[in-house]
């Protein structure tokens, strides 16, 4: 929606605009790093992604996007009369998004390369110190308003890549958030907080923001879909613990849990359930270590919003194993291990339901795979009867033939 003539003559008239709500904020909370624009760089990232609309209204200034530097881990979207949109983004979030990020994938091995080559490296530090850690760093930040700079660990520059690059799409998604709130609050009539169900709506919008949903069809998609989505779920679980420890947002969000399964729904609906188990091998990698980082830091009493162990993150984990196999990056032994965790964790039940699904996603019968395809699939179909032995080695049977 190109800029009305009413709001032209409005601003012009010296009336706060957008640009002028945001400079006043960063005139009060002045950026402590002066070559750092947080939301510029963050939009610069999505840019590509935005809607039509989002586009336009940032092009002729009807919104708005600053950093200032404001410790608390937030941003907040600020209607500005008539029409326009300010949204303020907090120098905290990415410092305490990145701080947990960081210290978190001191714990993740990570695989580069093939068989008998590869390299691994291995987690730096004991679990416990991780979680104390990252406790530590939430505890900090609650009762005393500081933000703990990581570090005094050792860690990988691999391990550091990839908690940068998930700290990045975390802060997108919060930031294509506020964005969704926008495109909602042009359809109200007053000027009021968001419902639990407008919040829920932008998760939605965001997600099929940074999914690259509103991209042209011949555009390029996102560098990678599964760090996308995986920084998604991890802003996620950033906001419901710091709500749960009793920080005091500006709006009020529906339940964590809710918030959570909502993002799934929503990325299962848009994906396709068998597209969604793969994007989402990385987050649900994440998921059982996040959950744990959640009991730690939250009361007990108010970790009900744990969702455990399902049947989809059961199928992303044996389709990550099949994947590594494939590519020559684990071996029979490594699939066993997979396989006696998920047992532990689920139950047999349960693990047998996600081998059931995995079976019907992975060995399609009838579907005529393109040619480009087809090595692929041989490969993958071969991993995942190798995990069938290895979960049941009486359950064995000849591989099907493509």
């Amino acid at each position: 929606m190109a800029l009305g003539l009413v709001q032209k003559l409005a601003w012009s008239a010296g009336l706060t605009s957008p640009a002028r709500y945001v400079a006043r904020a960063q005139k009060e909370h002045p950026r402590t790093n002066p070559f750092r624009n947080l939301a510029v760089d963050r939009l610069g990232h999505l840019a590509a992604r935005l809607p039509y609309d989002l586009k336009v209204g940032l092009a002729d200034g009807s919104i708005v996007a600053g950093e200032i530097s404001v410790v608390a881990p937030e941003a907040w979207m600020e209607p500005v009369w008539p029409g326009g949109h300010a949204i303020l983004i907090h120098s905290g979030l990415s410092e305490f998004i990145y701080s947990v990020s960081r210290t978190m994938h001191a714990q993740v091995r990570t695989i580069s390369g093939a068989l008998p080559d590869q390299q691994i490296v291995e987690p730096s530090i004991p679990l416990s110190q991780t979680l104390d850690m990252i406790k530590r760093t939430f505890d900090e930040f609650i009762h005393h308003r500081r933000i703990e700079k990581p570090g005094g660990y050792p860690i990988h520059e691999d391990q550091i890549r990839r908690a940068s690059a998930l700290a990045v799409e975390a802060e997108a998604f919060w930031l294509a958030h506020e964005l969704a709130h926008v495109l909602l609050a042009r359809g109200k009539a007053s000027k009021t907080s968001p419902s639990e169900h407008e919040e829920l709506a932008a998760d939605r919008i965001a997600l099929d923001i940074v999914m690259g949903r509103y991209l042209p069809a011949d555009a390029e998609a996102p560098p990678s879909g599964r760090m996308v989505y995986a920084g998604a779920e991890f802003a996620i679980r950033i906001y419901s613990a710091l709500a749960h420890l009793g920080f005091d947002f500006k709006d009020t969000h529906p339940a964590p849990d809710v918030r959570l399964l909502n993002l799934r729904e929503c990325a299962i609906r848009s994906a396709g359930y068998a597209n969604f188990t793969r994007i989402s091998t990385i987050a649900f990698a994440y998921d059982t270590f996040l959950e744990e980082i959640e009991r730690r830091v939250v009361p007990p009493d108010k970790a009900g919003f744990v969702i455990g162990p399902t049947v989809e993150r059961l199928v992303s984990v044996l389709l990550a194993a099949i994947e590594e196999c494939a590519r020559g990056r684990q071996t029979e032994k490594d699939l066993r291990v997979v396989v006696k965790a998920l047992r532990k964790e689920a139950g047999e039940p349960m693990l047998l339901a996600a081998f059931a699904k995995a079976e019907q996603l992975y060995l399609p019968q009838a579907a005529v795979p393109r040619e480009q395809d087809l090595a692929r699939m041989v490969l993958e179909a071969q991993a995942y009867w190798q995990l069938v032995e290895a979960f049941a080695p009486e359950q064995r049977r000849a591989a099907p033939v493509a």
